[in-house]
This record gives C-alpha cells, structure tokens and sequence, in this order.
C-alpha cells in the first residue's frame, strides 16, 4: 500500500478525480450477467455483431442518446447508403436528434 501512497490519495489534491469507480462497477456488472448469454451467439462472427452493438448500447447510455431513435436514425441513413468515409459523424457522442426522429420519439 505504501507503494501506492500517492495513487490512492490523488483524489484529495485533485477535484476531477472521483473517490470511487462506481461507474465502471456498473457497467461490469451488466457484461458479467449476460456473460452465460453471450456464450451461445450463433457463431464467431454473430458474436462480434453482438460485441459491437453492445458497445454501442453502452455508448449510447453513458452519453445518455436514447438508444431507439438513434439505431432507427443511423440504420435508416446506413441503408441510404451514408458515405462510409464519415462513420464516426455516426457515433453516439456526435449523433444529434433529428427533426423526423424527434417527432417520431414524441409520444402521441
């Protein structure tokens, strides 16, 4: 522990860094409870379309983009034929909530 002296209390001196690590815990736990799920995807390669729409999910919760509009937004411009050049305008964190999608989000 006294190895670790400076790295265990760097919290005290710096405010940006938090005390606890709750938010990594949280998301752990959700990969260790599907874990049994996962194991039976199909085959190698439905499991890494599975990894990847998970880490979308993820994406989506932890910059709080409502995870529905925002797959029938960006699987609608994919199926338009979106420039694959601009991906990463696609992702989470840069996706912005459309007129169309908005409205369609919109309870009646």
């Amino acid at each position: 522990m006294l190895n670790h002296w400076a790295a265990l209390t760097r919290f005290v001196t710096d405010g940006r860094v938090s005390l606890d690590n709750n938010v990594c815990e949280q998301q752990l736990r959700d990969i260790a409870l599907g874990r049994k799920n996962f194991l039976f995807a199909g085959s190698h390669e439905a499991a890494k379309r599975a990894a990847a729409l998970y880490s979308l999910m993820r994406t989506c919760a932890q910059y709080g983009v409502p995870p529905l509009p925002y797959f029938t937004e960006v699987l609608a411009k994919l199926a338009r034929g979106w420039d694959p050049d601009r991906l990463d305008e696609l992702l989470p964190h840069r996706w912005r909530l459309s007129e169309n999608s908005a409205q369609n989000a919109s309870p009646p």
